[in-house]
């Protein structure tokens, strides 16, 4: 019979090497963790060196884009303008001649092709700079009702020629905004001349209205025309993103892109309420004072009714 020490000895040996065992695996599993560790850091590093590079790839494919397109809207304006003056100036010379009418209007054709392919220039151009963060605003306090039937004046032919009837509608209270009256101007001007494009003999409205907070004034532009789907809807503000159907042969499609680069600029918004064979009502909502953007290095004055513009960038 053995012996009470030996019976100890035995089972501390045993222990021992069960315990050595054990110490042997873990070990092992925490070896293989480590390693696994390891490559799953060397894979994220590997991850986040090709999206820093991604990311620097595509900020200066866009700056290669923004240059190439103001170059060739540079090389391309100007020879615009050329035809532009010339076709006019030989409309002048040949006006007087009974017998050149047919000539006078091919050549009043040839002058409306330039002056389009001009607007759509300017607005490649206007997009690309505000996509490049280059767009700048002209901040001033003006009288909103002035300026809403300046723009309604200006609107009037185009909304009218299919035979619409175009209202415009204030609100008293609107009083003074301080913001850039020429990009208020471009956005409701683009969205009268579409509503004036897609609303045959029906209503075309422009309103404005200060919110009860008096921090905010909401411009809306309704129609009674065509109307869109859902599907239109979603891309309507992207560029290029109008189908053919809905443009109707009239422009590219980047008016309400830039429309809305214009409202995020100043602060705003624009959205959109439509359904087919309904009409569609656009909202431009804006700060009734443009707030100072400091985080993003634009500083704009305080807001004073007298003082003068201030060019901000």
């Amino acid at each position: 019979m053995a012996s009470p020490s030996s019976v100890f000895v035995a089972v501390f040996a045993a222990t021992t090497i069960c315990s050595a065992w054990l110490a042997w695996v873990y070990a092992g599993r925490a070896a293989k963790a480590r390693a696994a560790a390891a490559d799953e850091k060397r894979r994220f590093l590997e991850a986040q060196g090709l999206l820093e590079r991604t990311r620097e790839a595509a900020e200066e494919a866009n700056r290669a884009k923004s240059l190439f397109l103001a170059n060739m809207s540079h090389e391309l304006r100007t020879p615009l303008h050329a035809i532009i003056d010339y076709g006019m100036m030989a409309v002048e010379v040949l006006e007087a001649d009974e017998e050149a009418g047919e000539l006078t209007g091919d050549l009043r054709r040839i002058v409306g092709a330039a002056r389009h392919l001009l607007a759509v220039i300017d607005a490649v151009l206007d997009l690309s700079r505000a996509e490049a963060g280059q767009m700048r605003l002209l901040v001033e306090s003006f009288d909103v009702t002035a300026a809403m039937r300046e723009i309604a004046d200006a609107a009037s032919p185009f909304v009218a020629a299919n035979d619409n009837v175009f209202e415009l509608q204030l609100d008293r209270g609107v009083g003074v905004m301080r913001s850039d009256p020429t990009k208020l101007r471009q956005i409701l001007l683009n969205l009268l001349s579409n509503a004036g494009k897609h609303t045959e003999r029906g209503r075309i409205s422009l309103s404005a209205e200060r919110s009860p907070d008096a921090n905010w004034i909401l411009f809306t532009v309704r129609d009674t025309g065509s109307g869109m789907t859902a599907d239109q809807q979603r891309v309507l503000f992207q560029p290029f993103g109008v189908d053919a159907e809905h443009a109707q042969g009239n422009g590219i499609g980047l008016g309400l892109a830039l429309s809305r680069r214009f409202c995020a600029l100043m602060g705003g918004d624009i959205t959109v309420e439509s359904a087919p064979g309904v009409g569609s009502t656009f909202t431009v909502r804006l700060p009734a004072a443009i707030p100072e953007f400091a985080a993003s290095g634009v500083f704009i004055a305080p807001p004073a009714p007298s003082a003068p513009p201030v060019l901000v960038s």
